[in-house]
């Protein structure tokens, strides 16, 4: 009598069943490596509500917000606000009058300690792109705000990227990784990597002195350095 090859927890020899446990065992692993990066070396700190509309009084924003975070770690409770202006009139030499029209743009960064009489400023981050006469862009990457505690000391590290270009063509955009413990910062700059070209990098040399913080930075590098969408204001 030949026993039947379909038991609770197993499988069948039918190709479609096959295939369709091989798409299903391909899904759930994709959820669980998104859920492991989203929480990866963060079990010691309390994530909160992140409300970019109910901000705490003396909390100044410039531009419109495009990531944030809230968390309570050894420091406190913590606020991290990221924002870009998209595309500003510029006033710079060659800009304007009897030349061609230029536009500035800019981003910002600011994270907060949460007091009971207000807020403390920790760190601030401003940067730009000036005077550019083409397709200008200056923001943060979607999705690339983390907040983690890589060394397991309680205080959380916020890492972030965003790119700046003006350019009339494909040509790499600048890009930069900052990587925040407290008020220390850790940077890796350089460009996007598009169509074979570009990609370089320059690597904080302090990054190099704490392992798992060099480990994390280049893997979000590696992640986010090839461009596929020339975005433009």
């Amino acid at each position: 009598m030949k026993s039947s090859r379909f038991f609770a927890g197993g499988g069948s020899d039918l190709p479609w069943e096959r295939n369709t446990m091989k798409i299903l065992m391909r899904f759930v692993l994709t959820i669980l490596l998104a859920l492991m990066e989203a929480s990866v070396g963060a079990a010691g700190i309390e994530f909160l509500a992140f409300e970019p509309k109910a901000l705490p009084a003396g909390i100044q924003t410039q531009g419109k917000i495009v990531a944030g975070a809230r968390w309570r770690d050894r420091l406190g409770e913590n606020l991290l606000v990221a924002a870009q202006t998209g595309g500003l009139p510029s006033r710079g030499p060659g800009c304007g009058a009897d030349a061609d029209p230029c536009q500035d743009a800019e981003v910002y960064a600011a994270h907060y300690l949460v007091r009971p009489g207000g807020v403390e400023l920790l760190w601030k981050l401003t940067d730009f792109e000036r005077n550019c006469p083409f397709d200008l862009y200056a923001g943060f990457l979607p999705d690339s705000l983390t907040i983690t505690d890589l060394d397991g000391d309680g205080l959380a590290e916020s890492t972030l990227l965003y790119k700046l270009s003006c350019r009339s063509d494909v040509s790499p955009a600048r890009l930069k990784l900052i990587l925040h413990e407290g008020k220390t910062k850790y940077a890796i700059r350089g460009t996007t990597r598009t169509y074979g070209v570009g990609g370089e990098k320059t690597v904080d040399p302090a990054l190099y002195q704490i392992a798992p913080f060099q480990r994390f930075a280049r893997e979000r590098w590696n992640r986010f350095v090839h461009e596929t969408e020339f975005q433009q204001f």
